[in-house]
């Protein structure tokens, strides 16, 4: 037995040490699917200009900066950093997106990605992220208060972890014009927004009521809500009319906009109606659709 449990620290132990040996190597992923770039902006129809950004230990990073469309209203720039793998060229969708909402981008690839110089390392990282604020800042003149940081996965840390700055609140500014509303507030997650939403509109004494097929994080943020929980068949507006009418005090509405697993998209204009008619409020997770429907 003891033969045994030492064999297993020991595996543990080696495992642990192969990961920490080849950390770099299996986070900074450059040449999957490619190294290559696969189109550039002018494929989609937008303007853009090469910048070649050095940075302050003597690389060359190679970057796009699209310029916001001039038929719309200028709202920023943002700073896009992209994840652990690929390059630039494989943004252009999200680039897209952004242009949209009349802001300009700019999109570096790190040392060691696409056509930039040198090798991928943590410090590196660090230092290409603070060489392209100064290339905004300095050789473009933007404002400090007028860029949006924005990061997926390696090019960005979670808003719980590194804290509420001005990026992000112009960024919530941004998504509020987007949506057409007074004001936007950014979560980490989207199930802690379930969670600060279902908690912030719903407590002891009261009921929510949900769809039987929604995301596991509105079910969650139902029960943890403290209320009177109850699931209706999905889709099924007549059913949720029908436990609307049977429960007293004040009730809460969540659905998914777009159902992730089927696709098929809740019928809001009816929930709606019959919200409205009960005096229920009506939430609605729109991770899904927004952007697409």
């Amino acid at each position: 037995m003891l033969t045994l449990l030492g064999g297993l620290v020991l595996a543990y132990g080696l495992l642990v040490a192969f990961f920490w040996i080849r950390q770099e190597s299996l986070l900074f992923l450059p040449g999957m699917p490619s190294r290559d770039h696969m189109a550039d902006p002018g494929a989609i129809g937008l303007d853009f200009e090469v910048a070649r950004i050095r940075t302050a230990d003597g690389e060359t990073l190679d970057a796009w900066f699209v310029p916001a469309s001039p038929a719309l209203p200028a709202r920023g720039t943002v700073l896009f950093f992209h994840g652990n793998a690929g390059n630039i060229s494989h943004r252009l969708d999200s680039i897209r997106v952004f242009h949209s909402m009349g802001l300009s981008v700019l999109i570096p690839d790190y040392r060691g990605y696409g056509r930039s110089t040198g090798k991928p390392s943590e410090a590196g990282l660090y230092e290409d992220a603070r060489a392209a604020w100064r290339w905004l800042t300095d050789e473009r003149g933007t404002p400090p208060e007028r860029i949006v940081v924005f990061g997926r996965s390696m090019g960005g840390a979670s808003h719980l972890v590194s804290g509420h700055h001005p990026a992000h609140h112009a960024l919530e500014e941004v998504l509020a014009d987007y949506t057409g509303r007074e004001r936007a507030l950014l979560f980490s997650t989207g199930y802690m927004a379930n969670l600060g939403l279902a908690c912030a509109l719903a407590g002891r004494g009261d009921t929510v009521l949900e769809d039987r097929l929604n995301h596991a994080s509105l079910l969650d943020a139902g029960l943890l809500s403290g209320a009177r929980f109850g699931r209706f068949p999905h889709a099924d507006v007549g059913a949720l009319s029908r436990r609307l009418e049977r429960v007293p005090g004040r009730k809460l509405v969540l659905t998914d906009g777009v159902f992730s697993m089927d696709g098929d998209v809740a019928p809001l204009p009816a929930m709606s109606v019959a919200c409205a008619r009960h005096a229920a409020l009506l939430a609605v997770d729109d991770a899904h659709g927004l952007g697409v429907l």
